[in-house]
């Protein structure tokens, strides 16, 4: 029920609902009850279904973009954000492939002014590699050694 009471707090859509059935006179606990339900149904397509959640008067976001910059902001080892993001992707079904491709291609495609964290550029390239944690990078270039 703090759910229900959650989602007609916070989302517009629920907020929305829950006024209309005010409108008509529902009792509050009903109305609770139709919005938890509502939830557990939307939970149970995410968790148990392995779909991606498509509300309504809800944007479409993008899961792995919404990760890659959650780690960005969280300075998460890159180690750690190349797994998550690898098993983020292999829980996505297929026919979302295309959709989450766009907005990461968009910013692949954006021209950056001023520096750029080295994370940033290094993600994709050792996820193409198949570093993972237990791997270790080590250098043998001519710089490498000079500077032991």
């Amino acid at each position: 029920m703090l759910v229900a009471e959650n989602l007609i707090k916070c989302h517009p859509y629920y907020r929305g609902l829950s006024n209309t059935w005010k409108q008509r006179k529902v009792d509050p606990r009903d109305r609770r009850c139709r919005i938890a339900n509502r939830a557990m149904r939307m939970v149970y397509q995410i968790v148990a279904g392995q779909q991606l959640w498509r509300g309504k008067g809800v944007d479409r976001e993008y899961l792995l973009s919404k990760l890659q910059a959650f780690h960005q902001n969280h300075q998460t080892p890159i180690s750690q954000s190349v797994a998550q993001l690898g098993e983020a992707f292999a829980w996505l079904p297929k026919s979302s492939y295309a959709e989450e491709a766009k907005p990461l291609a968009e910013l692949a495609r954006k021209k950056r002014r001023g520096p750029t964290a080295l994370g940033d550029l290094l993600v994709p390239l050792l996820a193409r590699l198949g570093i993972n944690d237990s791997d270790t990078v080590e250098s043998e270039s001519s710089e490498a050694r000079s500077s032991r």
